[in-house]
Protein backbone atom coordinates (compact mmCIF):
# COMPACT_ATOMS: atom_id res chain seq x y z
CA UNK A 1 0.00 0.00 0.00
CA UNK A 2 2.99 2.36 0.65
CA UNK A 3 4.70 1.68 -2.58
CA UNK A 4 1.13 2.22 -4.36
CA UNK A 5 0.51 5.44 -2.31
CA UNK A 6 4.54 6.50 -3.79
CA UNK A 7 3.87 5.71 -7.64
CA UNK A 8 0.86 7.78 -7.31
CA UNK A 9 2.15 10.74 -5.60
CA UNK A 10 4.89 10.87 -8.32
CA UNK A 11 2.26 10.32 -11.20
CA UNK A 12 0.76 13.49 -9.69
CA UNK A 13 4.12 15.50 -9.62
CA UNK A 14 4.41 14.82 -13.37
CA UNK A 15 0.92 16.10 -14.31
CA UNK A 16 1.67 18.98 -12.35
CA UNK A 17 4.61 19.65 -13.99
CA UNK A 18 3.37 18.89 -17.34
CA UNK A 19 0.38 21.45 -16.90
CA UNK A 20 3.25 24.53 -15.93
CA UNK A 21 4.89 23.03 -19.64
CA UNK A 22 1.84 23.22 -21.48
CA UNK A 23 0.78 26.44 -20.18
CA UNK A 24 3.44 27.92 -21.29
CA UNK A 25 1.34 28.88 -24.55
CA UNK A 26 3.64 30.31 -27.77
CA UNK A 27 2.66 34.44 -28.63
CA UNK A 28 0.71 34.81 -31.71
CA UNK A 29 2.26 35.41 -34.65
CA UNK A 30 2.61 39.03 -35.78
CA UNK A 31 0.74 39.62 -38.70
CA UNK A 32 2.48 41.26 -41.68
CA UNK A 33 1.42 45.05 -42.01
CA UNK A 34 -0.68 45.57 -45.02
CA UNK A 35 0.52 48.50 -47.53
CA UNK A 36 -1.88 51.39 -46.31
CA UNK A 37 -3.48 54.03 -48.31
CA UNK A 38 -0.84 56.80 -49.00
CA UNK A 39 -1.56 59.21 -46.40
CA UNK A 40 -1.64 63.36 -47.53
CA UNK A 41 1.41 64.74 -47.44
CA UNK A 42 2.91 66.80 -44.56
CA UNK A 43 5.74 69.64 -45.06
CA UNK A 44 8.46 68.83 -44.86
CA UNK A 45 10.29 69.87 -41.18
CA UNK A 46 13.79 71.30 -41.67
CA UNK A 47 14.25 70.68 -37.73
CA UNK A 48 13.95 67.59 -38.15
CA UNK A 49 15.29 67.50 -41.69
CA UNK A 50 18.95 68.83 -40.29
CA UNK A 51 19.19 66.82 -37.26
CA UNK A 52 18.30 63.80 -38.84
CA UNK A 53 20.68 64.33 -42.53
CA UNK A 54 24.08 65.09 -41.05
CA UNK A 55 26.46 67.19 -39.00
CA UNK A 56 24.27 70.47 -38.59
CA UNK A 57 23.52 70.72 -35.45
CA UNK A 58 25.51 74.22 -34.94
CA UNK A 59 23.66 75.91 -38.15
CA UNK A 60 20.15 75.10 -36.31
CA UNK A 61 20.90 75.89 -33.39
CA UNK A 62 21.59 79.25 -34.48
CA UNK A 63 18.88 79.32 -37.16
CA UNK A 64 16.18 78.28 -33.56
CA UNK A 65 18.04 80.77 -31.33
CA UNK A 66 17.24 83.86 -34.08
CA UNK A 67 13.85 82.62 -34.77
CA UNK A 68 15.21 82.47 -38.91
CA UNK A 69 13.99 78.88 -38.83
CA UNK A 70 10.62 80.26 -38.67
CA UNK A 71 11.09 82.39 -42.22
CA UNK A 72 12.48 79.48 -43.96
CA UNK A 73 9.86 77.03 -42.93
CA UNK A 74 6.50 79.54 -43.92
CA UNK A 75 8.62 79.35 -47.24
CA UNK A 76 8.30 75.43 -47.29
CA UNK A 77 5.14 75.79 -45.94
CA UNK A 78 4.21 77.78 -48.62
CA UNK A 79 1.66 75.92 -51.66
CA UNK A 80 0.05 79.05 -52.95
CA UNK A 81 0.08 79.03 -57.07
CA UNK A 82 2.85 82.24 -56.79
CA UNK A 83 5.12 80.39 -54.48
CA UNK A 84 8.77 79.86 -55.17
CA UNK A 85 10.10 77.60 -52.39
CA UNK A 86 13.35 77.93 -50.53
CA UNK A 87 17.17 76.88 -51.20
CA UNK A 88 19.18 76.54 -47.73
CA UNK A 89 23.15 76.43 -47.84
CA UNK A 90 23.60 74.48 -44.56
CA UNK A 91 27.67 74.99 -43.17
CA UNK A 92 28.55 71.91 -41.88
CA UNK A 93 29.45 71.41 -37.67
CA UNK A 94 33.46 71.55 -39.07
CA UNK A 95 32.75 75.37 -40.72
CA UNK A 96 31.33 76.67 -37.65
CA UNK A 97 34.42 75.37 -35.60
CA UNK A 98 37.03 76.93 -38.19
CA UNK A 99 35.53 80.43 -37.77
CA UNK A 100 37.21 82.47 -34.69
CA UNK A 101 34.52 82.26 -31.64
CA UNK A 102 34.51 86.52 -31.54
CA UNK A 103 33.76 87.15 -35.18
CA UNK A 104 30.46 85.00 -34.22
CA UNK A 105 29.87 85.76 -30.63
CA UNK A 106 30.36 89.72 -31.34
CA UNK A 107 27.27 90.08 -33.55
CA UNK A 108 24.06 91.32 -32.70
CA UNK A 109 21.16 89.12 -32.02
CA UNK A 110 20.33 91.05 -35.77
CA UNK A 111 23.52 90.85 -37.20
CA UNK A 112 23.42 87.24 -36.19
CA UNK A 113 19.92 86.71 -37.77
CA UNK A 114 21.31 88.34 -41.01
CA UNK A 115 23.67 85.77 -41.26
CA UNK A 116 21.48 82.72 -41.28
CA UNK A 117 19.34 84.29 -43.60
CA UNK A 118 22.48 84.98 -46.12
CA UNK A 119 22.47 81.06 -45.57
CA UNK A 120 18.99 81.00 -47.73
CA UNK A 121 17.65 81.79 -50.95
CA UNK A 122 14.13 82.73 -51.83
CA UNK A 123 13.79 79.91 -54.49
CA UNK A 124 13.76 76.89 -55.03
CA UNK A 125 17.00 75.90 -56.87
CA UNK A 126 17.51 72.48 -58.09
CA UNK A 127 20.80 70.87 -58.76
CA UNK A 128 20.67 70.80 -62.19
CA UNK A 129 20.19 74.72 -62.42
CA UNK A 130 23.27 75.43 -60.62
CA UNK A 131 25.04 75.59 -64.08
CA UNK A 132 22.74 78.29 -65.08
CA UNK A 133 23.27 80.36 -62.37
CA UNK A 134 26.82 80.21 -62.56
CA UNK A 135 27.06 81.04 -66.59
CA UNK A 136 24.28 84.23 -66.39
CA UNK A 137 27.59 85.70 -63.66
CA UNK A 138 25.23 87.99 -61.38
CA UNK A 139 24.48 87.66 -57.95
CA UNK A 140 22.07 85.18 -56.61
CA UNK A 141 20.02 87.17 -53.71
CA UNK A 142 19.23 85.58 -50.40
CA UNK A 143 16.80 86.09 -47.33
CA UNK A 144 18.90 89.03 -46.29
CA UNK A 145 17.88 91.51 -48.89
CA UNK A 146 20.11 93.60 -50.61
CA UNK A 147 23.11 93.15 -53.27
CA UNK A 148 25.22 93.35 -50.26
CA UNK A 149 24.28 89.75 -48.76
CA UNK A 150 24.02 88.10 -52.09
CA UNK A 151 25.90 85.24 -53.35
CA UNK A 152 27.34 84.00 -56.30
CA UNK A 153 27.72 80.24 -57.94
CA UNK A 154 30.23 79.16 -59.82
CA UNK A 155 30.76 75.85 -61.68
CA UNK A 156 33.86 74.55 -62.73
CA UNK A 157 34.23 70.65 -64.24
CA UNK A 158 31.20 70.30 -62.08
CA UNK A 159 32.42 71.32 -58.49
CA UNK A 160 30.12 74.10 -57.43
CA UNK A 161 31.03 76.88 -55.18
CA UNK A 162 29.05 79.72 -53.63
CA UNK A 163 31.19 82.95 -52.64
CA UNK A 164 29.82 85.88 -50.51
CA UNK A 165 32.40 88.85 -49.10
CA UNK A 166 35.32 87.31 -47.49
CA UNK A 167 34.75 83.35 -47.91
CA UNK A 168 34.10 80.44 -50.36
CA UNK A 169 32.43 77.75 -49.93
CA UNK A 170 32.47 74.63 -51.26
CA UNK A 171 29.10 72.51 -51.71
CA UNK A 172 29.85 69.59 -50.32
CA UNK A 173 26.63 67.58 -51.08
CA UNK A 174 22.56 67.33 -52.21
CA UNK A 175 21.58 66.83 -48.07
CA UNK A 176 17.80 67.17 -49.88
CA UNK A 177 16.22 68.66 -53.31
CA UNK A 178 12.38 67.99 -53.70
CA UNK A 179 10.41 71.14 -54.90
CA UNK A 180 9.85 73.28 -53.15
CA UNK A 181 12.62 72.76 -50.24
CA UNK A 182 15.99 72.26 -51.41
CA UNK A 183 18.92 71.71 -48.78
CA UNK A 184 22.33 71.58 -49.69
CA UNK A 185 26.48 71.18 -47.48
CA UNK A 186 28.58 73.68 -47.08
CA UNK A 187 32.19 73.21 -46.04
CA UNK A 188 32.37 76.77 -44.99
CA UNK A 189 30.24 79.22 -43.01
CA UNK A 190 29.75 82.48 -45.48
CA UNK A 191 31.00 85.51 -44.29
CA UNK A 192 29.21 88.25 -46.18
CA UNK A 193 30.90 92.31 -46.38
CA UNK A 194 27.79 93.73 -45.30
CA UNK A 195 28.27 92.41 -42.03
CA UNK A 196 32.00 91.99 -41.73
CA UNK A 197 33.78 94.78 -42.61
CA UNK A 198 37.25 92.81 -42.62
CA UNK A 199 37.81 89.49 -43.11
CA UNK A 200 37.03 87.55 -39.96
CA UNK A 201 39.67 84.74 -38.49
CA UNK A 202 38.81 81.61 -40.72
CA UNK A 203 41.04 78.42 -39.38
CA UNK A 204 41.49 75.64 -42.67
CA UNK A 205 38.86 73.21 -42.40
CA UNK A 206 39.52 70.34 -41.21
CA UNK A 207 39.63 66.67 -43.39
CA UNK A 208 36.57 64.78 -41.73
CA UNK A 209 37.36 62.41 -39.46
CA UNK A 210 37.18 58.24 -40.35
CA UNK A 211 33.51 56.81 -39.21
CA UNK A 212 34.02 54.79 -36.26
CA UNK A 213 33.04 51.45 -36.96
CA UNK A 214 29.31 50.66 -35.93
CA UNK A 215 28.47 47.33 -34.69
CA UNK A 216 25.94 45.74 -36.90
CA UNK A 217 22.73 46.33 -36.35
CA UNK A 218 20.04 42.81 -36.43
CA UNK A 219 17.95 42.48 -39.21
CA UNK A 220 14.42 43.31 -39.19
CA UNK A 221 12.92 39.79 -39.38
CA UNK A 222 9.70 38.85 -41.21
CA UNK A 223 7.14 39.52 -39.12
CA UNK A 224 6.35 36.13 -36.84
CA UNK A 225 10.19 34.88 -37.52
CA UNK A 226 11.05 34.79 -33.38
CA UNK A 227 7.67 33.62 -32.50
CA UNK A 228 8.67 30.12 -35.09
CA UNK A 229 11.44 29.39 -33.50
CA UNK A 230 10.42 29.87 -30.25
CA UNK A 231 7.55 27.47 -30.84
CA UNK A 232 9.56 24.88 -32.49
CA UNK A 233 11.69 24.97 -29.32
CA UNK A 234 8.81 24.59 -26.93
CA UNK A 235 7.41 21.22 -29.77
CA UNK A 236 10.87 19.46 -29.63
CA UNK A 237 11.61 20.23 -25.34
CA UNK A 238 8.36 19.00 -24.89
CA UNK A 239 8.32 15.87 -27.79
CA UNK A 240 12.14 14.74 -25.71
CA UNK A 241 10.18 15.38 -22.28
CA UNK A 242 7.55 12.82 -23.25
CA UNK A 243 9.83 10.54 -24.19
CA UNK A 244 11.67 10.76 -21.23
CA UNK A 245 8.97 10.21 -18.82
CA UNK A 246 8.04 7.27 -20.70
CA UNK A 247 11.12 5.44 -20.26
CA UNK A 248 11.20 6.27 -16.74
CA UNK A 249 7.65 5.79 -16.06
CA UNK A 250 8.21 1.91 -17.37
CA UNK A 251 11.41 1.47 -15.16
CA UNK A 252 9.41 2.28 -12.45
CA UNK A 253 6.29 0.18 -13.08
CA UNK A 254 8.58 -2.97 -13.87
CA UNK A 255 10.65 -2.25 -10.61
CA UNK A 256 7.57 -1.56 -8.57
CA UNK A 257 8.27 -4.90 -6.24
CA UNK A 258 11.90 -2.89 -4.74
CA UNK A 259 12.05 -1.10 -2.57
CA UNK A 260 10.77 1.98 -1.37
CA UNK A 261 14.08 4.19 -1.15
CA UNK A 262 15.05 2.87 -5.12
CA UNK A 263 10.90 4.38 -6.24
CA UNK A 264 11.79 7.83 -4.36
CA UNK A 265 15.47 7.95 -6.20
CA UNK A 266 13.78 7.40 -9.54
CA UNK A 267 11.05 10.25 -8.78
CA UNK A 268 13.54 12.86 -7.56
CA UNK A 269 15.23 11.90 -10.82
CA UNK A 270 11.75 12.40 -12.89
CA UNK A 271 11.55 15.68 -11.36
CA UNK A 272 14.28 17.33 -12.23
CA UNK A 273 14.48 15.81 -15.59
CA UNK A 274 10.72 17.74 -16.30
CA UNK A 275 12.07 21.27 -14.49
CA UNK A 276 14.36 21.15 -17.27
CA UNK A 277 12.72 20.73 -20.00
CA UNK A 278 10.79 23.30 -18.55
CA UNK A 279 13.16 25.73 -18.07
CA UNK A 280 14.46 24.55 -21.82
CA UNK A 281 10.95 25.73 -23.32
CA UNK A 282 10.67 29.23 -22.10
CA UNK A 283 11.06 31.09 -25.12
CA UNK A 284 14.13 33.43 -25.57
CA UNK A 285 14.42 36.94 -24.41
CA UNK A 286 13.26 39.64 -26.93
CA UNK A 287 16.21 41.31 -28.78
CA UNK A 288 16.36 44.87 -27.38
CA UNK A 289 16.37 47.36 -30.15
CA UNK A 290 17.75 50.79 -29.83
CA UNK A 291 17.09 53.97 -30.69
CA UNK A 292 19.05 55.43 -33.32
CA UNK A 293 18.00 58.94 -33.18
CA UNK A 294 18.96 60.20 -29.47
CA UNK A 295 22.15 61.12 -28.48
CA UNK A 296 24.49 63.57 -28.40
CA UNK A 297 25.06 65.81 -31.08
CA UNK A 298 26.59 64.76 -34.06
CA UNK A 299 30.14 65.10 -34.74
CA UNK A 300 31.20 66.78 -37.64
CA UNK A 301 31.47 63.46 -40.18
CA UNK A 302 29.23 61.07 -42.12
CA UNK A 303 27.23 59.76 -39.10
CA UNK A 304 25.32 56.93 -40.80
CA UNK A 305 21.71 57.64 -41.26
CA UNK A 306 18.94 54.87 -40.44
CA UNK A 307 17.44 53.56 -43.34
CA UNK A 308 14.36 52.81 -41.36
CA UNK A 309 14.22 56.05 -39.94
CA UNK A 310 14.66 57.80 -43.07
CA UNK A 311 12.24 56.68 -44.66
CA UNK A 312 9.71 56.67 -42.34
CA UNK A 313 10.76 60.67 -41.29
CA UNK A 314 11.18 62.33 -45.49
CA UNK A 315 8.24 60.71 -47.19
CA UNK A 316 5.55 58.02 -48.31
CA UNK A 317 7.27 55.02 -48.54
CA UNK A 318 5.49 52.71 -45.76
CA UNK A 319 5.32 49.47 -48.61
CA UNK A 320 8.66 49.64 -49.76
CA UNK A 321 10.17 49.71 -46.30
CA UNK A 322 7.52 47.24 -45.51
CA UNK A 323 8.78 44.79 -48.00
CA UNK A 324 12.77 45.59 -46.80
CA UNK A 325 11.41 44.13 -43.57
CA UNK A 326 9.84 41.28 -44.41
CA UNK A 327 12.74 40.33 -46.97
CA UNK A 328 15.76 41.41 -44.20
CA UNK A 329 17.27 43.53 -46.35
CA UNK A 330 17.22 46.29 -44.01
CA UNK A 331 20.41 45.53 -42.20
CA UNK A 332 22.26 44.47 -45.95
CA UNK A 333 21.36 47.67 -47.33
CA UNK A 334 22.78 49.41 -44.57
CA UNK A 335 26.04 47.39 -44.39
CA UNK A 336 26.53 47.64 -47.94
CA UNK A 337 26.60 51.52 -47.10
CA UNK A 338 28.37 51.64 -44.00
CA UNK A 339 31.09 48.58 -44.23
CA UNK A 340 32.31 48.91 -47.63
CA UNK A 341 33.77 51.40 -49.31
CA UNK A 342 31.22 51.72 -52.41
CA UNK A 343 28.26 53.04 -50.70
CA UNK A 344 25.09 52.14 -52.04
CA UNK A 345 21.91 54.33 -54.11
CA UNK A 346 18.57 52.94 -53.32
CA UNK A 347 16.06 54.24 -55.67
CA UNK A 348 12.52 54.10 -53.73
CA UNK A 349 9.46 54.06 -55.47
CA UNK A 350 6.32 56.04 -53.83
CA UNK A 351 3.01 54.18 -51.62
CA UNK A 352 1.07 55.31 -54.59
CA UNK A 353 3.38 53.62 -57.10
CA UNK A 354 2.85 50.26 -55.20
CA UNK A 355 -0.94 50.92 -55.16
CA UNK A 356 -0.98 51.22 -58.84
CA UNK A 357 0.05 47.14 -59.59
CA UNK A 358 -2.65 45.13 -60.01
CA UNK A 359 -3.30 43.74 -56.04
CA UNK A 360 -2.67 39.99 -57.39
CA UNK A 361 0.52 40.47 -58.85
CA UNK A 362 3.13 40.91 -55.62
CA UNK A 363 1.61 38.59 -53.99
CA UNK A 364 2.27 35.74 -56.19
CA UNK A 365 6.10 36.48 -55.80
CA UNK A 366 7.62 34.22 -53.21
CA UNK A 367 10.16 35.50 -50.77
CA UNK A 368 13.11 34.78 -52.54
CA UNK A 369 11.90 36.60 -55.72
CA UNK A 370 10.34 39.48 -53.88
CA UNK A 371 14.08 39.45 -52.07
CA UNK A 372 15.18 40.21 -55.69
CA UNK A 373 12.82 42.77 -56.62
CA UNK A 374 13.67 44.89 -53.86
CA UNK A 375 17.40 44.75 -54.80
CA UNK A 376 16.52 45.33 -57.83
CA UNK A 377 15.91 48.75 -57.14
CA UNK A 378 19.52 49.23 -55.25
CA UNK A 379 22.72 50.13 -56.86
CA UNK A 380 25.93 48.85 -54.90
CA UNK A 381 27.80 52.13 -55.49
CA UNK A 382 27.01 55.59 -54.35
CA UNK A 383 25.93 57.70 -57.03
CA UNK A 384 25.29 61.57 -56.70
CA UNK A 385 22.54 63.08 -58.27
CA UNK A 386 24.95 64.86 -61.17
CA UNK A 387 26.54 61.77 -61.89
CA UNK A 388 23.29 60.34 -63.30
CA UNK A 389 24.47 62.07 -67.05
CA UNK A 390 27.55 60.42 -66.92
CA UNK A 391 26.16 56.80 -65.68
CA UNK A 392 24.21 56.99 -69.09
CA UNK A 393 27.18 55.97 -70.58
CA UNK A 394 27.68 52.87 -68.71
CA UNK A 395 23.91 50.94 -69.21
CA UNK A 396 23.08 48.73 -68.39
CA UNK A 397 23.80 49.43 -64.95
CA UNK A 398 23.68 45.98 -62.61
CA UNK A 399 22.22 46.04 -59.05
CA UNK A 400 22.55 44.54 -55.98
CA UNK A 401 20.24 41.85 -57.09
CA UNK A 402 22.78 40.17 -59.97
CA UNK A 403 24.11 40.24 -63.64
CA UNK A 404 20.62 38.66 -64.71
CA UNK A 405 18.99 42.49 -62.88
CA UNK A 406 20.04 45.14 -64.83
CA UNK A 407 18.55 48.67 -65.67
CA UNK A 408 19.02 51.54 -68.15
CA UNK A 409 19.56 55.21 -66.79
CA UNK A 410 18.83 58.40 -68.94
CA UNK A 411 19.28 61.97 -68.85
CA UNK A 412 17.72 64.52 -70.65
CA UNK A 413 17.22 68.16 -69.66
CA UNK A 414 17.68 67.48 -66.11
CA UNK A 415 15.30 64.70 -65.73
CA UNK A 416 16.84 60.98 -65.10
CA UNK A 417 14.58 58.15 -65.52
CA UNK A 418 15.51 54.55 -64.39
CA UNK A 419 13.76 51.86 -66.94
CA UNK A 420 13.26 48.21 -66.54
CA UNK A 421 11.94 45.78 -68.84
CA UNK A 422 8.00 46.67 -68.23
CA UNK A 423 8.51 50.33 -65.95
CA UNK A 424 9.83 53.88 -66.94
CA UNK A 425 10.62 54.99 -63.27
CA UNK A 426 10.89 58.86 -63.60
CA UNK A 427 13.48 60.18 -60.59
CA UNK A 428 11.53 62.42 -58.64
CA UNK A 429 13.97 63.82 -56.47
CA UNK A 430 16.56 63.39 -53.74
CA UNK A 431 15.29 61.77 -50.27
CA UNK A 432 18.61 61.49 -48.72
CA UNK A 433 22.06 61.63 -49.36
CA UNK A 434 25.80 61.47 -47.70
CA UNK A 435 28.79 60.27 -48.38
CA UNK A 436 27.83 56.75 -48.45
CA UNK A 437 24.25 56.36 -48.93
CA UNK A 438 21.82 58.22 -51.97
CA UNK A 439 18.29 57.46 -51.53
CA UNK A 440 16.18 58.76 -54.43
CA UNK A 441 12.39 59.05 -54.89
CA UNK A 442 10.74 56.58 -58.40
CA UNK A 443 7.40 57.66 -59.48
CA UNK A 444 7.30 54.07 -60.79
CA UNK A 445 8.07 50.35 -59.26
CA UNK A 446 10.55 48.54 -61.37
CA UNK A 447 9.43 45.27 -62.70
CA UNK A 448 12.09 43.05 -64.15
CA UNK A 449 11.37 40.35 -67.23
CA UNK A 450 13.49 38.28 -65.03
CA UNK A 451 10.54 37.83 -62.48
CA UNK A 452 7.69 38.83 -65.37
CA UNK A 453 7.95 37.75 -68.49
CA UNK A 454 4.51 39.34 -69.58
CA UNK A 455 3.76 42.86 -68.59
CA UNK A 456 1.85 42.88 -65.49
CA UNK A 457 -1.24 45.26 -65.16
CA UNK A 458 -0.53 48.60 -63.81
CA UNK A 459 -3.37 51.27 -63.49
CA UNK A 460 -2.06 54.67 -65.33
CA UNK A 461 -0.54 56.39 -61.94
CA UNK A 462 -1.13 60.49 -61.65
CA UNK A 463 2.13 62.73 -61.52
CA UNK A 464 3.67 62.14 -58.46
CA UNK A 465 3.17 65.91 -56.95
CA UNK A 466 6.53 67.07 -55.38
CA UNK A 467 7.43 65.36 -52.25
CA UNK A 468 6.62 68.11 -49.25
CA UNK A 469 7.31 65.93 -46.57
CA UNK A 470 7.00 62.41 -44.21
CA UNK A 471 3.91 61.02 -43.92
CA UNK A 472 0.99 61.25 -41.02
CA UNK A 473 2.57 59.17 -38.80
CA UNK A 474 14.93 58.41 -44.60
CA UNK A 475 27.24 45.86 -66.40
CA UNK A 476 28.68 49.37 -66.11
CA UNK A 477 30.18 50.59 -62.44
CA UNK A 478 26.91 49.47 -61.06
CA UNK A 479 27.20 46.33 -58.53
CA UNK A 480 29.28 45.26 -56.08
CA UNK A 481 28.92 41.47 -56.25
CA UNK A 482 25.79 41.00 -56.53
CA UNK A 483 24.54 37.49 -56.16
CA UNK A 484 22.43 35.73 -59.17
CA UNK A 485 19.20 34.21 -58.26
CA UNK A 486 18.45 30.24 -57.16
CA UNK A 487 16.40 28.14 -59.21
CA UNK A 488 13.42 28.61 -57.80
CA UNK A 489 13.47 32.50 -59.25
CA UNK A 490 12.02 30.33 -62.84
CA UNK A 491 8.91 30.96 -61.10
CA UNK A 492 6.54 32.95 -63.29
CA UNK A 493 2.90 34.55 -62.44
CA UNK A 494 0.83 34.52 -65.38
CA UNK A 495 -2.07 37.50 -65.80
CA UNK A 496 -4.84 35.47 -68.33
CA UNK A 497 -6.95 34.03 -65.42
CA UNK A 498 -8.51 34.73 -62.45
CA UNK A 499 -6.12 35.29 -59.36
CA UNK A 500 -6.35 32.52 -56.71
CA UNK A 501 -6.42 34.23 -52.90
CA UNK A 502 -2.60 34.88 -51.85
CA UNK A 503 -1.30 31.85 -49.73
CA UNK A 504 -0.56 32.45 -46.06
CA UNK A 505 2.56 33.64 -45.24
CA UNK A 506 5.16 30.65 -44.37
CA UNK A 507 5.66 32.29 -40.91
CA UNK A 508 1.71 32.27 -39.61
CA UNK A 509 1.54 28.32 -41.05
CA UNK A 510 5.02 27.30 -39.23
CA UNK A 511 3.54 29.28 -36.15
CA UNK A 512 -0.10 26.80 -36.37
CA UNK A 513 1.87 23.96 -37.14
CA UNK A 514 4.12 24.55 -33.79
CA UNK A 515 0.95 25.09 -32.22
CA UNK A 516 -0.53 21.89 -32.97
CA UNK A 517 2.59 19.94 -32.57
CA UNK A 518 2.75 21.34 -29.05
CA UNK A 519 -0.54 20.52 -27.87
CA UNK A 520 -0.16 16.97 -29.36
CA UNK A 521 2.82 16.54 -27.42
CA UNK A 522 1.05 17.66 -24.43
CA UNK A 523 -2.21 15.67 -24.82
CA UNK A 524 0.16 13.00 -24.92
CA UNK A 525 1.91 13.35 -22.07
CA UNK A 526 -1.34 13.92 -19.66
CA UNK A 527 -2.67 10.56 -21.08
CA UNK A 528 0.77 8.42 -20.30
CA UNK A 529 0.56 10.09 -16.88
CA UNK A 530 -2.93 9.27 -16.40
CA UNK A 531 -2.39 5.30 -17.68
CA UNK A 532 0.11 5.10 -15.24
CA UNK A 533 -1.82 6.42 -12.30
CA UNK A 534 -4.65 3.68 -13.48
CA UNK A 535 -2.38 1.07 -13.81
CA UNK A 536 -0.58 1.96 -9.97
CA UNK A 537 -4.07 1.77 -8.66
CA UNK A 538 -4.95 -1.50 -10.00
CA UNK A 539 -1.72 -3.36 -8.46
Amino acid sequence: MELKTTVLAVTLLCVALLHGVSSQKPAAPAMADTPAPAPAPRHVDLADLLSLAGPYSTFLGYLTKTGAITTLQSLANDTTVNAQGVTVFAPEDSAFVAVHGAALSNLTADGLRTLMLCHAAPRYYPLSSFSALAASGGPVPTLAGGERYAVNVTDAAGKIRVASGWATARLVSSVYSTSPVAVYALDRVLLPEGIFPTAPEVAPVPAPAPAPARADKASDGAPGAAGHRSTGDKSLSCRVGAGRLLAVLAVMFITMNFTVAFLTTNALSLTLLLAGGALASRPPPSPVRTNAGGGAAPAPQDKGGNLTDVLTIVGPFTTFLMYLRQTNLVAVFEHQAYHTDQGITIFVPVDQAFAAIEPSVLPRLNRNQMRHLMMYHTLGRHYAAGEFEGLCQSNPVTTLAGNAYAVNVTYDGGVAHVTSRWADARVVGCVYETAAMAVYELDRVLLPDVLFRVHPPVADTPPVPPLLGPPAGGGGGGGSGGVDPPPDDDYFPSYDHASPPPAPSAAGTGNAEGSAAADRASSSCYAVAVAVAVMTLMV
